[in-house]
């Protein structure tokens, strides 16, 4: 089976097992529903949703048989995972997210940028963070700003912004 990253547990909240999770994925409604199958960290523990909510670009989930802080704790900081099986039909211009993580970014000039190390949700588009040799930066996913994508070889295209390099 093959998994693609869909957020990080960050944290617990409250004692009834409740974790805070920073979403990856498009489909967050779909992605974290009642009854969906996630895997948590590298060992990829199977884990089912038993209720979400959303606030403020968070994600509170609970999973069946994990309803105590206790038996949660151990998942800070590990990453969430789902089936790639379990993705919805994208448009013609569509691009999951996990499939931009690793992808390397120039500029329309071949100028070499950084590598995607994540894709953060900020309710009006996404923004890719590019560590670069030194540092990262934030980039807006946003037609304005990426000219191209090319997932098969892992290369994205932007148009050159005031102040990246």
């Amino acid at each position: 089976m093959e998994t693609i990253r869909i957020g990080k547990i960050v944290n617990t909240r409250g004692l009834n097992g409740e974790v805070k999770i920073i979403p990856n994925t498009h489909f967050i409604q779909e992605r974290f529903a009642k009854g969906a199958v996630l895997y948590i960290g590298e060992q990829r523990q199977k884990v089912i949703v038993l209720r979400s909510h959303f606030d403020k670009g968070m994600v509170y989930c609970v999973f069946e048989g994990f309803e105590n802080i206790n038996l949660v704790e151990c998942f800070k900081g590990m990453d969430l995972f789902a089936d790639k099986m379990d993705s919805q039909a994208l448009e013609e211009d569509e691009v999951l997210y996990s499939d931009l993580m690793d992808c390397d970014v120039y500029t329309s000039e071949q100028v070499y940028v950084g590598r995607v190390i994540d894709v953060l949700e900020t309710g009006a588009n996404a923004v890719l963070r590019v560590k670069r040799t030194e540092d990262t930066v934030l980039i807006p996913f946003v037609r304005a700003i990426v000219a191209s994508i090319d997932i098969d070889d892992k290369k994205i295209v932007i148009e050159e912004m005031e102040g990246l390099l």
